[in-house]
């Protein structure tokens, strides 16, 4: 006998019956596989399950998925037998995939908030409909239990990016990010967009990440990262676009992209150790993007000036290996130990230090005693050499 696969469909009321004394009948969130108070129950949470750790947010979306009758993830049960003392057999099922949801389910079910629906809601609640994939096992064929549930869970988790490509077509945010990368403002080279394809968008939340943070920095100030993360700008990803928020990110665009282009006229690409220098990840929002935007949107300072700035800045770091590289951070010293953190607070932190490194940096005595104060080592490599082939990004 070969494993056997079978689809049944049930409603939540089925799935979350309860009896006279509100105690659930076929289903128990509360309860693991081996607790004896399980063995009565239809539907089980199998031992080797983890216990859920859903934020409000994700519950909230699941809820209201249920509510406006859209449809969810189906559910994967093993099958199994249960011997009574009297000798008298029952079936039972064991949730190997969705146990989670199903039991965020059962909690808002039993909530305080379910009971304050309409009565049309809590009808329309129970009777939604859910998928329920039964895995039979031959005789003594148990022992593909855990091996199902091992490959369940490497599945690979929606990225960010497919989240916005699956708003695309909704958002004139997205709409207007994606002819942004074709114009003369976005320069592929920098911003990692040279192979963009639909089967290649990778790039696309730094990209919506980066035009999103420019357009609704003012609204983004209740949250406490500068972020590309998909949760960050839902709230907003269906508002229109103006002609003053093109002009914000025009203007942000030439200016960025300026930076970049001044940074390799002053020192081309390097090759230090016979190891040839590719184009910084100017797209990392997380790098010295997200600096420079918080720069360019909180400190009124002269555009000439603000460039030559972050152009030094990013050129030191270049030719300096012990600057803000991974293994040691000395321009750093002195701050949060968070020196990597998105957080606004740590970012502006860095910000500031960044201004005084290149205050200091215009006088040779002062820059001296900037560099002893916070221990700064700024070496420059001694075996760098400039590139003959710029070609290679």
């Amino acid at each position: 006998m070969s494993i056997k696969r079978e689809i049944i469909h049930k409603n939540l009321g089925q799935i979350l019956h309860e009896d006279e004394e509100d105690e659930p009948t076929v289903f128990n969130y509360k309860l693991r596989d081996d607790e004896s108070n399980a063995s009565k129950l239809e539907f089980r949470i199998p031992e080797h399950q983890r216990f859920p750790q859903w934020k409000k947010d994700k519950k909230a979306k699941l809820i209201g998925s249920i509510l406006l009758n859209y449809p969810i993830h189906g559910f994967i049960c093993s099958k199994h037998h249960h011997v009574h003392d009297d000798g008298s057999i029952t079936e039972y099922y064991d949730i190997e995939d969705g146990q989670t949801r199903l039991s965020v389910i059962q909690e808002f079910y039993q909530s305080q908030d379910y009971q304050e629906l309409y009565s049309q809601d809590k009808k329309k609640f129970m009777d939604y409909q859910i998928t329920m994939e039964i895995i039979t096992f031959p005789r003594n064929g148990e022992q593909h239990v855990h091996e199902i549930f091992d490959r369940l869970q490497q599945g690979q988790p929606l990225r960010d990016c497919d989240k916005y490509w699956n708003w695309k077509d909704k958002s004139e945010l997205i709409k207007y990010t994606l002819a942004l990368k074709d114009s003369d403002l976005w320069k592929h080279e920098y911003m990692g967009t040279k192979e963009f394809a639909p089967k290649k968008r990778d790039r696309l939340s730094d990209m919506v990440g980066l035009v999103s943070s420019i357009i609704h920095w003012d609204t983004m100030l209740q949250y406490d990262y500068i972020s590309k993360a998909f949760p960050f700008h839902f709230p907003t990803l269906l508002n229109p676009i103006n002609k003053t928020d093109i002009k914000k990110v025009e203007d942000f665009m030439k200016y960025y992209m300026n930076i970049c282009d001044q940074c390799y006229r002053e020192l081309p690409k390097i090759m230090v150790k016979v190891r040839k220098e590719k184009v910084r990840h100017f797209w990392h929002i997380g790098f010295e993007l997200g600096m420079i935007l918080l720069d360019w949107k909180q400190y009124n300072v002269d555009i000439k000036e603000r460039t030559n700035m972050w152009v030094y800045y990013i050129n030191m770091c270049r030719k300096t290996s012990n600057l803000v590289g991974p293994n040691q951070r000395t321009l750093w010293n002195g701050l949060s130990n968070s020196v990597t953190s998105n957080q606004k607070k740590y970012v502006k932190e860095r910000v500031i230090r960044v201004r005084d490194f290149w205050n200091a940096s215009k006088d040779p005595t002062i820059f001296k005693e900037f560099c002893d104060t916070y221990t700064i080592n700024c070496i420059e490599n001694s075996d760098i050499v400039i590139q003959e082939d710029d070609d290679e990004d």
